[in-house]
């Protein structure tokens, strides 16, 4: 019986293997999160500037609608703007990746 070394990258079919686990693995790990696992410490500033307007639109969309009514100008005013700023993020964080729109 032969004795196979798991971590000896020598032989050619252990090395076969470890670089096809590893391959299967980044790729799985991309697909799964939708995105780079070697530029995850990597956050754009317009994207972030975009989170906060978008969070205190959501604010703002909520305290309109209390004082105002769901069917108000305002708030369908304010929700338009809400959906124009998610459809932006959308398409910046899974489009062609720019945020250029934004200014």
């Amino acid at each position: 019986m032969k004795v196979v070394e798991l971590f000896d990258m020598n032989q050619d079919s252990m090395n076969n293997l470890q670089t096809s686990w590893l391959s299967y693995f980044v790729s799985f790990f991309t697909y799964w999160f939708h995105m780079s696992p070697l530029a995850m410490g990597l956050v754009d500033g317009d994207e972030l500037e975009l989170e906060y307007k978008i969070n205190q639109l959501k604010k703002e969309l909520i305290q309109i609608a209390k004082e105002t009514g769901l069917n108000s100008p305002d708030t369908i005013y304010c929700s338009q703007q809400l959906d124009q700023l998610i459809t932006l993020y959308q398409k910046g964080k899974y489009g062609d990746g720019s945020l250029s729109s934004l200014q």
